[in-house]
């Protein structure tokens, strides 16, 4: 009986504080797949992501913790990036945002993706998902292209 009362105090002391952690970060993931259609080099002015050279395709991934893991029923988060490409004259700004609502207990994401050429010669820019979430961990591929 002594030994079952110091087991129960041992597991209530181990189970206890688990129950008073804060619920562990799901980051969402932005898988990006930057591909160049032109014949000259798309420059990156992003830390860490290289130069696309011509006709070729290059990738990143972007994470974002959008608090989903602690979201109450009604509440609603965002996050977004912006970036340039250029190649000579040409340049492309590319936006995307994710807001993620928690209602009735069900989580719902929506998108916002936006490019425009902006550079002294005009081309084509286009943001495309190619994939949506369907449960944790939640990512979404974008397609990035410049003309």
């Amino acid at each position: 009986m002594k030994h079952l009362k110091k087991l129960i105090n041992f597991t209530l002391a181990i189970t206890l504080p688990l129950f008073l952690l804060p619920a562990m970060a799901q980051e969402t993931l932005v898988n990006y797949v930057i591909i160049n259609k032109g014949n000259t080099t798309i420059a990156s002015h992003l830390q860490g992501v290289p130069d696309v050279l011509p006709n070729a395709i290059s990738t990143f991934t972007d994470s974002r913790d959008l608090k989903i893991s602690s979201m109450k029923n009604g509440e609603s988060s965002s996050a977004g990036k912006g970036f340039v490409f250029s190649s000579g004259e040409k340049s492309c700004e590319f936006f995307d945002s994710i807001t993620v609502t928690k209602k009735s207990n069900i989580t719902n994401f929506s998108t916002n993706l936006t490019s425009m050429s902006t550079g002294k010669q005009l081309t084509a820019c286009e943001i495309k998902s190619t994939k949506e979430p369907a449960r944790p961990p939640y990512s979404y591929n974008l397609e990035l292209t410049m003309h």
